[in-house]
């Protein structure tokens, strides 16, 4: 007998019932087993010898308290679950374990492109290294280019983009172009084509754009941060020549008092601005750029452009094409759990009838990917809505927009590691009772911990490098929240904000722990901050008339040490009374335009600073070069505290050292805390 097809499934099925046997079963729970694997069938039962071939088809079938294994493998898919679980008997989804070994399982929102199938053409040469691929409108996630990817063997490409940059998410200011001049029409205001409402007509004049022909860049898009550089946006190249370019965009109408010349926006474009210029097949001129034409603006629409690394044509090799967002989407489902999977190039969802959901020992990569803020602002690879959700010992890494955004009451992200975010790397937003502990978020756009929300805690995370893309933020920031209801931001390594510096284009830098406008009733303690460009480390606002707590803050400075200057801001209008700072190291303090008054500023120690009722002099820390803030056996700022029960606690000699480092005790690790299991 000859290896036929029937052959060929009798040794399967002889193949699984082996596995079965050898392969030992996991503990049962309350409810049933089930498996999936990448060789499964639909007709099959869901069992170790006989899986499921999707995630989704487990997910259509289990209900409260069974639990999926996934077997090794790439699942190209989006999974709904039908049914929820209970607080007690979850549905979980998790990746296949034998013998204490975790079987790599991922989630991918990328399909491969076969060419001549699922509505791909052949790739054919367009130009000198250049191939393209006709496809169709199955393959694109929005109306314009901004939410796609390409993978080449398994490797990012790079969107293409001017100027030139050498890996696919680079969105530091740095890389960019810098404008050498700019103007904006504020008569102006209307619609932008399929993009809507609330445009207006601006552009820049840059000599390194003069090698550029009448039009080169027209209907391109342009990633630009304008004027003070608070926010980031998307802006549609209307003309262009060389030397210049004119576009539309979302202009804030954001106008605040200075002394001359008056009244000014914060996002007139001006000199210096930095922005970059894609979504055009111009800008297509290196090895690993990728160009997929969604608009049709290049030539005809639906075209993916591709200079494959090693040059070559690429028929023969694996390119795939980002087409789905989410890997999980959890609207409306209560109590799923998922642990031990990896995702790439697709997220994870929830809506506001979301709750109990719970994720632990994740990859996410490549999760969030919006680069047009035209289309869909800010996203994140994980968003919680609803209440009651956590993600745990997870890795999530390279994206467009946030890698956690919480908008959920009664949610905890901690031991988490978020890395390399155009937006925000831990977001939390219009809830309360959050607790973001023990995280290190590393290298962001604007922030890297947002914190506006009430009733909450920020602890012992480890954050640095902040402000890659925007300006005058803050590594840690609170804004417009009004009463914090007593949030505590505590024991956290804050460092490295790299937000440009200069004062002639009102860029104010990037700070270290700021409660901006409105944002009273706070608990800040036993932070350390250092090496921010802005002078100010810690930095409070004053409030006005008609903020929460007005008169009375309640916003309690304790025991921080930080390499810069602590900072009440405010003008004539304000106040910061009820504002308590004691028991702090800084280099300096200054004040508003009305002074402290209402303020307790006292028993801190400021290097450059004589106020009364404080100390000035060197802190003598033990190796401040190296980072090592702990207080040295000569400190001024041994024994020169207050007692401020409970912040001071366990304190060791005559009274409480000044700082967050109290000599003689072991001090509180930020970040991650342990490696993932």
């Amino acid at each position: 007998m000859g290896y036929t097809p029937a052959v060929a499934r009798f040794l399967h099925l002889v193949l699984c019932s082996l596995v079965a046997i050898l392969v030992p079963l996991p503990p049962a729970g309350a409810g049933t087993n089930y498996y999936v694997a990448t060789n499964g069938l639909d007709i099959w039962p869901g069992t170790l010898a006989q899986p499921f071939p999707t995630i989704q088809k487990a997910a259509n079938t289990a209900q409260a308290g069974d639990t999926v294994h996934i077997r090794e493998g790439v699942y190209r898919e989006t999974v709904i679950p039908a049914n929820s679980g209970t607080v007690s008997n979850p549905i979980v989804f998790k990746a296949f374990v034998t013998n204490g070994v975790t079987e790599s399982v991922t989630v991918s929102g990328f399909d491969v492109i076969t060419p001549g199938a699922n509505g791909a053409g052949l790739w054919t040469q367009h130009q000198g290294n250049i191939y393209s691929i006709q496809l169709t409108n199955t393959w694109a996630i929005d109306i314009a280019e901004g939410n796609d990817f390409v993978l080449l063997d398994g490797e990012p490409m790079i969107p293409a983009r001017w100027p030139n940059v050498t890996y696919a998410l680079d969105f530091d200011y740095t890389h960019k172009a810098a404008a050498d001049g700019g103007w904006v029409d504020t008569n102006t205001l209307g619609s932008q084509g399929m993009f809507g409402p609330n445009f207006y007509t601006g552009g820049y004049s840059d000599s390194d754009l003069d090698g550029f022909g009448t039009n080169d860049w027209k209907d391109a898009f342009v990633d630009l941060n304008t004027g003070y550089g608070w926010w980031m946006h998307t802006g549609v190249v209307t003309g262009s020549a060389p030397g210049s370019i004119e576009f539309r965009w979302k202009y804030n109408l954001v106008w605040i008092p200075i002394d001359d010349p008056g009244w000014y926006s914060v996002e007139d474009p001006q000199n210096g601005d930095p922005y970059f210029l894609w979504g055009k097949l111009i800008a297509l001129d290196q090895e690993r750029e990728y160009f997929y034409d969604v608009r049709g603006n290049s030539g005809p629409a639906h075209v993916l452009y591709l200079w494959p690394t090693g040059g070559g044509c690429p028929s023969n090799r694996t390119v795939e094409l980002r087409v789905r967002e989410e890997a999980f989407d959890l609207s409306s489902r209560a109590h799923v759990r998922i642990e031990g999977l990896r995702t790439f190039g697709s997220g994870i969802m929830t809506d506001s009838n979301s709750s109990g959901v719970s994720l632990a020992d994740l990859t996410l990569e490549y999760a969030a990917l919006h680069r047009s803020t035209i289309l869909a602002g800010s996203c994140a690879a994980v968003t919680f809505f609803g209440n009651d959700h956590s993600i745990v010992d997870s890795d999530l890494s390279n994206g467009y927009g946030c890698g956690i955004e919480i908008r959920a009451t009664n949610t905890i992200a901690r031991n988490n590691v978020c890395y390399n975010f155009s937006d925000i790397g831990i977001r939390c937003q219009n809830a309360t009772q959050v607790t973001v502990a023990n995280n290190t978020a590393i290298r962001a756009g604007a922030s890297l911990i947002m914190m506006n929300v009430g009733d909450s805690t920020f602890a012992s995370n480890h954050v640095y490098w902040a402000d890659i893309q925007t300006t005058d933020a803050s590594a840690m920031n609170a804004c417009n929240v009004g009463d914090g209801q007593g949030t505590e931001v505590a024991y956290n390594w804050v460092h490295d904000n790299v937000g440009r510096w200069d004062l002639s284009r009102d860029w104010y830098g990037g700070q270290g722990i700021r409660l901006d406008m409105d944002s009273s009733n706070y608990r800040i303690h036993h932070n350390i901050v250092w090496n921010t460009t802005a002078y100010s480390s810690l930095t409070v606002w004053e409030l006005v008339p008609g903020d929460a707590n007005y008169s009375n803050s309640q916003t309690k400075i304790y025991h921080n040490t930080v390499d810069w200057d602590i900072v009440i801001h405010g003008d004539t209008n304000s106040t910061p009374a009820g504002t308590d700072i004691r028991n702090n190291i800084a280099r300096g303090f200054r004040e508003g335009a009305d002074g402290s008054e209402g303020a307790v500023v006292s028993n801190n120690l400021f290097a450059f600073s004589s106020v009364n009722n404080n100390l000035t002099g060197n802190p003598s820390f033990s190796s401040a070069w190296n980072a090592n803030f702990g207080l040295s056996s000569n400190s001024p700022a041994l024994d020169a505290g207050v007692v401020l029960p409970p912040y001071t606690d366990g304190y060791v000699g005559a009274a409480p050292d000044l700082g967050a480092l109290e000599r003689g005790s072991p001090p509180r690790i930020a970040g991650r805390r342990h490696p993932r299991r």
